[in-house]
């Protein structure tokens, strides 16, 4: 007497792009190998039936598919499961589904079942009419559309956390060949001892070790950079998002572009001009002195300021 055994049963789920919810197939594209009794794999073509239970012993068949036909090739078979009996979308409603197969069309069923795992699962997802495949649960957390995948929800994404308190949170490392960054600057959070509107030059507070304040006089060698955020152009990179209150400070750009308050009421401000801090609290002013500029350089100005008092584009290149 034959016996026969599938080892190695893998499902992956097949979704097809491109087309409605109501015209996608439910598919399963399950790979196994069968084998004699002695272990021995066979050959040639043979008929399976699939069917699919709600635990690894009870007999009732929530959905069956005979294949009358399978090419079996050392021992190696392959079907997609739904192409002649169609899956029903409820049949993963639940959290757990068991496949049993049997060779020919009454043959015994071959023992153990194998428990589906979370592949199947991703069938229950909705197809968007926009021929984006949801993916992930019957919530549909992520889409697949082309080539890309993004986030579904509204929420927050956490990697590692299950607490993420950003768009995107991950804890541990991260990898990347090149970052592209949609803002202008590099910021860092500080401390800040008054006032930190955005564009605002800054300065070391010599009272509070690690903290900044508005810059007060001319030529300031504690200058340290500005207050990232002006004129709506956006902070590139945020560093010292430390816990406690070093991490609640303003972000203060330490490099790239930002618009800064400038003084221009005694020198106008070109394009070119190396700034320095400025009499006006917090505002930054032309460089007329480069000796007494050593060590007080905020940046470049990029942008003209004739007279007054506004913003200019700043290169903030701190020496």
């Amino acid at each position: 007497m034959k016996r026969w055994m599938t080892a190695l049963g893998a499902a992956a789920v097949i979704l097809s792009p491109g087309t409605s919810r109501g015209d996608v197939p439910e598919l399963i594209n399950y790979q196994g190998v069968l084998t004699d009794a002695a272990g021995v794999p066979l050959d040639g073509p043979y008929a399976l039936r699939f069917a699919v239970y709600q635990d690894s012993s009870v007999a009732t068949m929530l959905w069956s598919e005979l294949h009358p036909v399978v090419d079996v090739d050392e021992g190696i078979f392959n079907v997609i499961l739904g192409s002649l009996t169609p899956i029903p979308a409820p049949l993963f409603s639940e959290s757990e589904r068991w496949l049993g197969v049997r060779v020919g069309v009454s043959g015994p069923e071959i023992q153990p079942r194998s428990r589906l795992t979370s592949s199947p699962y991703a069938h229950r997802a909705a197809f968007a009419d926009s021929a984006a495949v949801a993916v992930g649960g019957a919530d549909g957390d992520w889409i697949i559309e082309g080539t890309g995948m993004y986030a579904g929800v509204t929420g927050n994404v956490g990697i590692g956390t299950d607490t993420p308190d950003t768009k995107l949170h991950v804890e541990g490392e991260v990898t990347v060949d090149v970052l592209h960054v949609t803002g202008a600057d590099l910021a860092e959070r500080f401390p800040v001892r008054g006032d930190a509107i955005p564009g605002m030059v800054l300065s070391i507070d010599p009272d509070h070790p690690g903290a900044l304040r508005p810059c007060r006089g001319a030529y300031d060698r504690g200058v340290a950079g500005v207050v990232s955020g002006a004129n709506d152009l956006p902070t590139g990179a945020i560093l010292g998002n430390l816990e406690g209150p070093e991490g609640e400070g303003a972000p203060v750009a330490l490099s790239g572009r930002v618009w800064a308050l400038c003084d221009a009421r005694q020198i106008p401000i070109e394009p070119g001009d190396l700034l320095t801090t400025s009499r006006t609290e917090g505002h930054a002013m032309a460089v007329v002195d480069r000796d007494q500029a050593q060590g007080a350089v905020l940046g470049k100005a990029m942008t003209r300021l004739a007279g007054g008092r506004g913003l200019v584009l700043v290169l903030v290149t701190l020496q």
